[in-house]
């Protein structure tokens, strides 16, 4: 059973700028919800509209996955979010970056009401399992395959 508190902390997670080193870039940035949580540009783009080396692939059903990325250099979702995070193309930031955002409204009080109580939230808070729990949570990545999309898309942004 999804917890939807959980899902709708995965959701705000996925699509917040501020988790970039310009603002501008979010996960759905290059993991497009109309192009099949994928982007659909030869090369996906980053921070300051640098260019990446690949396209991202399609985040559905992620957490699924034997392995993450298209080469699978990360076993599962929990390591995976350090790559684009720290990587300077693509997010730019740096654990410091996010412990400054999660210790403030409104991710502060969602922490501490979904998973650790009032604390100061470290990086390995963020990255930790019960943040990616929380992204998988959001139907994108483990959507249940007998319903559609469009069904599972309602639920959160409606």
């Amino acid at each position: 059973m999804v917890n939807k508190a959980k899902a709708k902390l995965g959701m705000k997670l996925f699509f917040d700028s501020r988790f970039s080193a310009d603002g501008k870039v979010s996960c759905r940035t290059c993991h497009t919800p109309m192009a099949g949580w994928a982007d659909m540009r030869p090369v996906s783009r980053g921070v300051y509209d640098k260019k990446g080396d690949l396209n991202s692939p399609t985040v559905l059903n992620a957490v699924y996955n034997f392995r993450q990325f298209w080469n699978g250099r990360a076993k599962d979702l929990k390591t995976q979010i350090d790559g684009p995070m720290n990587n300077p193309v693509e997010m730019g930031i740096n654990p410091k970056f996010v412990e400054n955002i999660i210790n403030k409204p409104p991710y502060k009080q969602k922490f501490a009401k979904i998973f650790y109580g009032e604390k100061h939230f470290t990086y390995n808070d963020f990255n930790g399992w019960n943040v990616c729990t929380s992204a998988s949570k959001f139907s994108i990545f483990s959507s249940n395959i007998s319903k559609c999309w469009s069904c599972s898309y309602s639920i959160y942004f409606n």
